[in-house]
């Protein structure tokens, strides 16, 4: 978090996970060899291979000592009113920390002071947005998925909601009735989605409209909104929750980006629930990452499947 560090700290993370080549694995490896990203952009080759980092990665890190672009993301963050996380800040997830594939800095949007131990949840679940139309009740249906085998905790719940972009009518109040099942066992409970179409957004909302906190990982920077259509639903959570990637401002969506937000949902979530995904969706790369982080035996995961 920004109120955590100094400019210069910061500057150096961003300076570290922006050279190319030089993915999460490496920098884990480099910050336990130097101590921070300082110590890394002050390492002589020498001391480099002494740590066991590659010729390669040794020639991408010294031909990388320039943080003007660094400075200008930096500022670009404090003119948009963005946030940066690092794996050592309060509200990353501590469990977290041994996965050397998750990134070590994170740029969000919204209320991080409300994921602090100390945070005031008086969010008001009563509140006049409300998408879903005046009228609209939810229904519990039929549930199925991960809710038999995966129990998340009772006390402080992340749970990751996932599923189909294009779903129906019924996969919508699925997913409504169940964040509103979760508020009623857990009013702390954090709902996960990555901000997308269908599933995701819904989501986000019924979190929102069940006075509950939420957390939007994008594949794109946290400034921008995608989909577009998205744009009001993105300030909201920003009002009542945050938008994290490990991304800068301005990054646009590319394919490749979203599987990689994928793995973010995953590990954040202590449980995670499918709804109207296919055999091929992409919620089964998710499933396959929450598996590895939580330490289930991915031969052991549950069909997914839409019901008919």
């Amino acid at each position: 978090m920004t109120e955590n560090y100094d400019n210069e700290q910061l500057l150096y993370y961003i300076w570290m996970t922006s050279i190319n080549g030089i993915g999460p694995t490496a920098q884990h490896k480099l910050l336990r060899a130097f101590g921070s990203p300082k110590g890394v952009y002050h390492a002589s080759a020498s001391e480099m291979a002494e740590a066991g980092i590659s010729p390669h990665r040794q020639e991408l890190i010294l031909s990388s000592h320039n943080t003007e672009e660094a400075a200008r993301i930096l500022d670009r963050c404090y003119e948009l009113g963005l946030f940066l996380l690092t794996d050592e800040d309060e509200i990353y997830p501590k469990d977290l920390k041994e996965y050397e594939d998750l990134p070590v800095l994170l740029y969000g949007r919204g209320r991080y002071d409300l994921f602090k131990d100390d945070a005031d949840l008086g969010i008001d679940p009563m509140q006049k947005w409300n998408p879903f139309g005046p009228d609209y009740t939810p229904t519990e249906l039929d549930w199925w998925g991960m809710d038999d085998v995966l129990e998340g905790n009772k006390e402080y719940r992340t749970v990751g909601v996932i599923g189909a972009r294009r779903c129906t009518r019924e996969d919508k109040n699925k997913c409504i009735a169940r964040i509103e099942r979760i508020r009623k066992d857990s009013s702390d409970a954090v709902i996960i989605s990555g901000g997308a179409k269908g599933i995701d957004g819904y989501a986000h909302t019924a979190a929102l409209k069940n006075g509950l906190r939420t957390i939007a990982f994008v594949g794109t920077g946290p400034d921008l909104s995608y989909p577009r259509e998205h744009s009001e639903l993105y300030d909201k959570i920003t009002e009542y929750g945050m938008i994290l990637s490990e991304y800068p401002p301005g990054t646009p969506a590319r394919a490749y980006h979203f599987p990689r937000r994928n793995r973010l949902i995953s590990a954040w979530s202590t449980e995670i629930y499918v709804i109207g995904a296919g055999r091929n969706s992409g919620t089964n790369s998710t499933m396959k990452y929450f598996r590895q982080y939580h330490g289930e035996d991915d031969s052991e995961m549950v069909e997914i499947r839409r019901k008919h």
